[in-house]
């Protein structure tokens, strides 16, 4: 004979589990979806494509060129620039008279577009570098921008001959040059074998 009292005890003893199954299953599905809390807070949609930067010596400087896309709505302005391998970073420019200086004033991305970091044009300028860079290493950058947000990317390095530049004793920019061993300039637009740089080469 069967025991209707056990049967329905049995099928309500299955129900609970079955029913307990399915609520972890749901709870372990809730927990390891990610939040927008745990995503890239506050990163811009923006890219750094077709990187790279130039070997250097330890303690020298070098040109770190490519493209910045702003990807978003909203126009990004620069607010610095950092690596891990320079004691400092800064934007530079190349005037129309061939000097070059560090950019003055906001360098802005506007929203759906890009800026291009080329030799002889806009470079990011890494100096004081805290090892010597060589071909095929690859470079840690920051960009943060003025809302607080910042990309990070790496680059890789190259043997380039030219994206040169020299900096006078009083430390500001000199002209487009070949950088030589000494940093300094002579007048004959040639190469001494000392390494002093004579003119200006250009990019």
């Amino acid at each position: 004979m069967i025991n209707v009292r056990s049967l329905t005890r049995s099928r309500a003893a299955r129900s609970v589990a079955a029913l307990s199954a399915a609520v972890l299953l749901l709870a372990g599905c809730s927990t390891s979806a990610p939040t927008s809390d745990t995503s890239a807070a506050g990163a811009p949609n923006t890219d750094f494509v077709d990187g790279w930067a130039k070997a250097g010596d330890e303690g020298g400087m070098t040109g770190v060129f490519g493209t910045l896309e702003n990807n978003g709505d909203e126009d990004l302005v620069i607010a610095s620039v950092t690596s891990e391998s320079a004691a400092s970073a800064e934007l530079h420019e190349v005037t129309s008279a061939g000097v070059m200086q560090e950019i003055a004033g906001d360098v802005t991305v506007p929203a759906g577009d890009s800026i291009e970091f080329v030799p002889g044009g806009n470079h990011i300028m890494l100096m004081g570098l805290t090892a010597a860079l060589l071909a095929g290493e690859e470079v840690p950058i920051t960009i943060t921008f003025t809302d607080g947000s910042s990309i990070s990317f790496s680059v890789l390095v190259k043997a380039y001959s030219g994206a040169n530049e020299s900096y006078d004793e009083s430390g500001e920019h000199g002209g487009m040059g070949e950088h030589g061993g000494t940093g300094e300039h002579s007048g004959s637009g040639e190469h001494s074998e000392s390494g002093e740089q004579d003119g200006h080469a250009g990019h």
